[in-house]
């Protein structure tokens, strides 16, 4: 499948616009594309890199060939140029995005290991009957045990993938409707809308201004005191602050805090590409 490059980043007269490059996370790659991008490049207005594994007849005159599978256009001819190769994306994300790559990789896996047993299961399921022996039932209490936890594994492996907590604490997502709830009073709840009201009571609890039972009175007097510093609404410069674009040193910080290997945009750079090239996109 074809392999696509587009950069278009902003640094003086420099533009690079999205990239889905194969292995861009390399440290390798990372150091070419930044020789690339200062070894001549920089004084065009607008440049499109592409890296495409498919024969370079399909591309128009317009692109000049720089290296290998790494083609080049200048100014607003870029728009043209792409229209020739945007077919050959499979999709509007990278094929490299780190949790994307695991996923592929894990669903072939999955056919491989789960598709066999899962088949395996279901033709016993459609095949017992009053008449079948207690082994027989045996061993299709097995292989659904054995389904199973091989489906709590893989959520398990997307929790730490993913570095999300809340799958520990049972709240993944699940094709089977919530039918019995446990009550503050320690009472089983199976009435769909008693249900509900308990969710509703507990989040607005949870995240609205209200004053828990306390202890004693001096705990009480300290939580009035607290929520009343507690403003409704937001002052203005505060909102100023929060719709304000983000500067650079705040920028810088949340790029160098991030783990190396995750790609935070749907193009796949990494942020150890990004780092790679702070002197030039910072």
């Amino acid at each position: 499948m074809a392999r696509l490059i587009l950069l278009l980043m902003i640094k003086s007269n420099l533009q690079v616009a999205s990239s889905n490059v194969r292995g861009i996370g390399r440290k390798d790659k990372a150091k070419a594309m930044k020789g690339c991008l200062c070894g001549g490049l920089r004084g065009m207005q607008v440049v499109a890199l592409q890296e495409l594994k498919v024969n370079s007849g399909v591309l128009r005159s317009g692109l000049s060939r720089l290296r290998g599978g790494i083609y080049l256009t200048q100014g607003a001819q870029w728009v043209e140029d792409i229209k020739e190769v945007s077919h050959l994306r499979s999709r509007n994300i990278s094929d490299h995005v780190p949790i994307y790559a695991d996923i592929q990789r894990d669903k072939a896996e999955k056919q491989k290991m789960e598709g066999s047993l899962e088949t395996e299961v279901t033709k016993r399921r459609e095949l017992l009957t009053e008449d079948s022996t207690e082994q027989e039932q045996e061993i299709l209490i097995e292989l659904e045990q054995r389904l199973t936890a091989q489906q709590l594994n893989d959520a398990k492996a997307w929790g730490l993938r993913c570095n999300e907590r809340w799958l520990s604490v049972d709240d993944a997502p699940s094709h089977e409707s919530l039918e019995v709830l446990e009550g503050e009073d320690g009472v089983e709840i199976t009435d769909p809308d008693e249900i509900l009201e308990c969710i509703h009571s507990f989040y607005q609890g949870l995240y609205g201004l209200y004053i828990k039972e306390v202890v004693s009175d001096e705990a009480a007097r300290a939580q009035e005191e607290v929520v009343g510093l507690i403003s409704k609404s937001l002052l203005p410069e505060d909102s100023m602050k929060i719709s304000a674009m983000p500067q650079k040193d705040e920028i810088e910080r949340v790029v160098f805090s991030m783990k190396s290997n995750k790609a935070p945009g749907h193009d796949g750079v990494t942020i150890d590409t990004v780092r790679a090239c702070w002197d030039l996109v910072g």
